[in-house]
């Protein structure tokens, strides 16, 4: 039992504290929260799903408060695009599958996994002329606001 906790403490310093650190430099695609309060204020439900520790990371994009769920795939022990973070996912929101839009920025991770569950996708890439497997591809959040809302 003392390794593990031995463990645990050097797993946070070592992976925790690091990605924690780093997101107060990261800066977020521009225009994702205001896209996020359009989906909020339409009446719709928000859900965010991370495969890296959330800790201070929705606060260093903005991004603290604006969702009806949050946690990471650490938190449940599978990682995307597993299908059961989405199973959780799809749980906590408590909306079929197939009404659901989950949008993430990895091919593999994102679209592969919430695909496989009878979800909506949309891929943000941040460039234009992406071929993808999801329904929309979106080159930033104020298109995917215009797509989807408008």
């Amino acid at each position: 039992m003392r390794l593990w906790r031995d463990f645990s403490k050097w797993e946070k310093k070592v992976f925790h504290d690091r990605w924690e650190r780093s997101y107060r430099s990261v800066r977020g695609f521009r225009g994702v929260r205001e896209t996020i309060e359009r989906i909020r204020a339409a009446g719709l439900r928000t859900g965010v799903l991370s495969d890296f520790p959330l800790g201070v990371k929705l606060e260093a994009l903005g991004l603290k408060g604006l969702f009806d769920t949050e946690f990471s795939s650490e938190e449940i022990g599978r990682f995307k695009p597993c299908a059961t973070p989405f199973a959780v996912c799809i749980e906590r929101l408590g909306i079929p599958a197939d009404k659901i839009v989950y949008i993430g920025d990895s091919e593999r991770k994102d679209i592969e996994g919430a695909s496989r569950m009878g979800m909506r996708t949309v891929l943000i890439t941040g460039k234009h002329g992406v071929e993808s497997k999801a329904d929309i591809v979106a080159s930033s959040w104020e298109e995917i606001g215009r797509r989807l809302l408008d």
